[in-house]
């Protein structure tokens, strides 16, 4: 799936929205965001981010999944149930339920049909449902069933994965309180739908269940609902025996404070004077805590694979991305041209590209693939390639950045797009021609004084179609030093939190001397980052003359 489809099983308020690849999005109290819940106290103002991240199949066809990240909220993000670490990104995936305080969306694919079976509960009538705290239920029961459920939670551990775990459970349920039907339900939604995720018996002929809706939301509320009689079950009242129900009861099987599910259990046939074991009830909230412990052990295993493969995919992007940034130090003529390129915490789209002719002439590019992560890494190899031809072909800077214009047009993503500089030095003529393409952070060191060279060029590369750039033409000399960083210097954040890097300070390095590094850049930067990790990649090409 590219764009992002979101519907609310539970929350103060109904969604149903499809957010456009790439993003981001963000969810939050603000009214002006994404995904706006502002009525519920528990959702932070910026409280989580969904962002699509661009990959390569295995067949070079091309892919990337939708993740989601929490920005540092008060009550934390979940996926089915989980509570997912603040700031690391989470691959979600269809049918995945993402929890921001009372809200529940479901990612869902309305142009596929769903493999899953959902049933409408009813109701039919009045119904009188009684139902307790589950911990004081489990608390009741009898010693002789202990021994049962300790066996069984050996081999509910044992389960390999969700559904295996859903067919024990509802055998076990049926077996150990004497009713013939059982299932592991979903939480009802708004329309009172619920999944079947797992069913035996009767439950297990299809989408036509006839469920009390009532029962389930005291189960979906975590309270251990039974029909009016207490734990014995006894007859229950005219709406159940109308749906065609002897006797019931459901229990919550949670993860942390959300329900994720709910173990169900019925009795529709045989004669209504042979009750269900007088625990029933209690064995059925004892095996749905056990269930719930299994479950998140399951999912837990599930979100690592996640974090694993979206680690590999960002290693591999890394790896790639230091391969082609290598750093660079050459001398044409009486110029010197210096590149470095340092990875921040996510992979992102830098790139820096030099082509010398002779004596005479030399071109040099900076620019970044908007966004982080694989999909980032991609478009910037890609481009990396196209300039290895273009800086040789092209005969002057607009003929290179109308090349590169064309090119992101035709291979970008969604909203996905490129700033770059590009500058020509004629060393015959003194003449440094230049486009910056929506850049803006190229600087030139004279004499102590700082000229900003950003007034020739356009938007970024992918904003607006067949834009016609136009080149700037500046005096070069003997002794100018020019610098072109990528937005990592500008926007690190201070490890204090006050402030970014910023424009000026990058200018002060500048200024300050004719004998200092790039190297002597990247640790003045790393210091004010307060650590070797830095927000962003931040890149710097140095031109001296």
């Amino acid at each position: 799936m590219d764009d992002l489809h979101l519907v609310s099983r539970a929350g103060p308020s109904e969604i149903r929205l499809t957010l456009a690849a790439p993003g981001p999005h963000r969810i939050g109290r603000r009214p002006e965001q994404a995904v706006a819940l502002p009525d519920d106290s528990a959702v932070s103002r910026d409280h989580a981010e969904l962002v699509f991240r661009v990959g390569t199949l295995a067949e070079g066809t091309r892919g990337g999944s939708w993740t989601v990240r929490d920005l540092g909220s008060r009550h934390g993000t979940r996926i089915n149930g989980l509570q997912i670490p603040p700031g690391r990104e989470v691959p979600v995936e269809l049918n995945d339920m993402i929890g921001i305080g009372a809200t529940e969306l479901r990612v869902t694919d309305p142009f596929t049909t769903s493999s899953v079976n959902v049933s409408r509960t009813i109701d039919s009538g009045p119904e009188t449902i009684s139902s307790r705290p589950v911990a004081s239920a489990a608390g009741k029961l009898a010693q002789h069933r202990v021994g049962l459920l300790i066996e069984l939670s050996r081999t509910l551990h044992a389960a390999e994965s969700p559904e295996a775990l859903g067919a024990l459970l509802v055998e076990a349920a049926s077996t150990g309180t004497g009713l013939e039907n059982a299932a592991v339900l979903g939480p009802p939604d708004r329309q009172g739908d619920v999944e079947v995720l797992a069913a035996r018996g009767d439950l297990a002929g299809g989408s036509e269940l006839r469920l009390s809706r009532s029962l389930l939301r005291r189960a979906a509320a975590g309270e251990l609902a039974v029909t009016s009689g207490g734990s014995g079950l006894a007859n229950g009242p005219a709406s159940i025996i109308d749906l065609g129900i002897a006797e019931a009861v459901g229990a919550p099987i949670a993860i942390g404070e959300s329900v994720v599910a709910i173990l169900y259990a019925d009795r529709r046939s045989g004669p209504r004077e042979t009750p269900a074991s007088s625990d029933a009830a209690e064995f059925l909230a004892a095996l749905a805590q056990f269930g719930g412990v299994a479950l998140a052990g399951l999912r837990r295993l599930e979100l690592e694979r996640r974090y694993r493969d979206l680690e590999a995919d960002l290693a591999m992007a890394a790896a790639a991305h230091q391969f082609l940034l290598k750093d660079l130090d050459r001398t044409a003529g009486s110029v010197r041209v210096r590149g470095r390129s340092r990875a921040g915490r996510l992979v992102g789209g830098d790139f820096f590209r030099l082509a010398v002719e002779g004596e005479r002439r030399l071109r040099v590019v900076l620019g970044d693939v908007a966004g982080k992560g694989v999909g980032a890494g991609v478009l910037m190899s890609a481009i990396h390639g196209l300039l290895r031809a273009e800086l040789d072909r092209c005969e002057n800077p607009e003929a290179v950045a109308m090349a590169m214009g064309a090119f992101v047009d035709e291979h970008r993503h969604g909203n996905t797009f490129a700033t770059a500089w590009i500058g020509e030095f004629d060393l015959e003529t003194g003449q440094l021609r230049y486009v910056d393409a929506g850049h803006g952070y190229a600087m030139r060191a004279r004499g102590g004084e700082i000229e900003w060279v950003n007034a020739g060029g356009g938007p970024p590369f992918g904003a607006v179609r067949g834009f016609p750039y136009a080149a700037a033409t500046i005096d070069w000399q003997a002794g100018d030093r020019l610098l072109v960083v990528s937005d990592g210097f500008i926007e690190q954040p201070a490890a204090s939190g006050s402030g970014d890097f910023g424009r000026q300070r990058v200018a002060d390095w500048l200024t300050g001397g004719d004998e200092r590094s790039l190297e002597g850049l990247f640790a003045t930067i790393v210091e004010f980052a307060g650590g070797d990790h830095l927000a962003d990649d931040a890149t710097a090409v140095l031109i001296e003359g």
